[in-house]
């Protein structure tokens, strides 16, 4: 049964639908920025509500990437280089993201031979959220630190997207980012979201490649970036298994998303108390609260498995690459609206709901993704490789 392609019309609006969502955040910050712009409440109000409806207007800015896109990249290095690590110094007085301390402890751990969740030791005592996969993906934290780390994970997959479609599109995009308030907070943050949107980009990057050498380093390198979070463990499916064209190869999806599972769930035999009380399994308790329910552990992994195996097969009803875009948006939209349920619930006010929703950070990766997608099919230079991503050949094949 051949796929459907996913239109571009309908990618563009995931893109600015997302990164509007995810430019709220600002308001959340306005005292913050207040301090930094000295302007009267209601233009400031103003400049806020401007900056959100950026993503609407992409098309205008997308005529300047030659010159904005390089920009932004500069830009990039700087947010990470100073913000971040000022804004990790603060995160005791409730700024900031702890994710890039989750990396270095678990990374710390598992470098020096010991078991790599422990929430004691973070300063926040929350439970760690990484999977052991995306701990090795940043191995280079126990030497250079997390903020430079992510400026190393995010210019090798720029890297990769500019060697494999061109620099036209890789300006567009980063374009297409640089118009999202969120991007920039999360940036700031040190929101590791952030950083798998971009490897979801380079996936597909990657795929479009027809170096074999590049299709043969998808396959370890789509397993590793699978081991961000519970969810995405099966992201293999959408990845390989590609209905009704050359490019699918079940074989490689069931091997990547086997390999997956099985490393996830091999440390939870290791040790299943802390992988689900320190560990990224505490997701468990994290999605009980939101449904209000009380699962056994072995029911909710049982269920989340063939859930995410259905929304894989769901997802790949939909030409790739547009199919990743499905796959991702399925976890990510609802996970977020029932979030934002519960942090109603414990903060009332909405300056509070915002400021604690955490769909605002999940949705940065819809935004890479989406917005990834859409440069690709936006330019009147894209190449046939672009147009025809869902017919490229597996490496099987090659």
């Amino acid at each position: 049964m051949k796929s459907r392609e996913l239109s571009p019309r309908v990618t563009t609006g995931i893109y600015v639908g997302c990164g509007v969502v995810t430019g709220i955040a600002v308001f959340a910050k306005a005292e913050l920025i207040g301090s930094l712009l000295p302007l009267p409440g209601p233009i400031l109000l103003v400049v806020l509500i401007a900056a959100c409806a950026l993503p609407f207007f992409h098309r205008y800015f997308l005529r300047f990437g030659r010159w904005l896109g390089p920009s932004t990249i500069v830009a990039v290095l700087f947010m990470v280089a100073v913000v971040q690590p000022r804004l990790a110094s603060l995160r005791g007085e409730g700024r900031g993201s702890d994710q890039g301390e989750c990396l270095a402890v678990g990374v710390d751990r598992m470098l020096t031979g010991q078991w790599p969740y422990d929430a004691s030791q973070m300063s926040t005592g929350n439970a760690m959220s990484c999977g052991p996969g995306w701990l090795v993906a940043h191995a280079p934290v126990a030497v250079i630190g997390y903020p430079l780390t992510m400026s190393l994970l995010i210019g090798l997959c720029l890297l990769v997207i500019g060697k494999t479609v061109g620099l036209a599109t890789l300006n567009r995009f980063m374009v297409l980012l640089a118009l999202t308030p969120g991007f920039w907070l999360s940036l700031a943050n040190g929101n590791d979201f952030l950083t798998f949107g971009f490897a979801l980009a380079a996936l597909i990057a990657l795929s479009l490649s027809d170096n074999k050498v590049a299709l043969w380093i998808l396959v370890p390198a789509t397993i590793v970036v699978s081991q961000f979070r519970f969810p995405f463990l099966t992201l293999g499916l959408p990845m390989f298994f590609r209905r009704g064209h050359r490019g699918s190869s079940l074989l490689l999806a069931a091997i990547s998303a086997a390999t997956s599972l099985i490393w996830w769930f091999g440390y939870m035999v290791w040790d299943s108390r802390s992988f689900t009380y320190d560990g990224p399994m505490h997701v468990y308790f994290k999605l009980n609260r939101m449904v209000g329910g009380n699962f056994d552990m072995a029911v909710f992994v049982g269920i989340f498995v063939v859930a995410s195996v259905i929304v894989a097969y769901v997802a790949t009803s939909f030409g790739f690459p547009g199919s990743l875009l499905v796959y991702c948006g399925i976890f990510v939209v609802p996970l977020s609206a029932l979030n934002v349920v519960e942090v109603w619930r414990a903060h009332p006010g909405l300056l509070d709901t915002i400021q604690f929703w955490e769909g605002t950070s999940w949705m940065t990766a819809m935004v890479c993704l989406a917005g990834f997608l859409v440069a690709l099919s936006a330019g009147p230079e894209r190449t046939d490789r672009s147009r025809d991503a869902s017919q490229v050949r597996s490496p099987v094949e090659k």
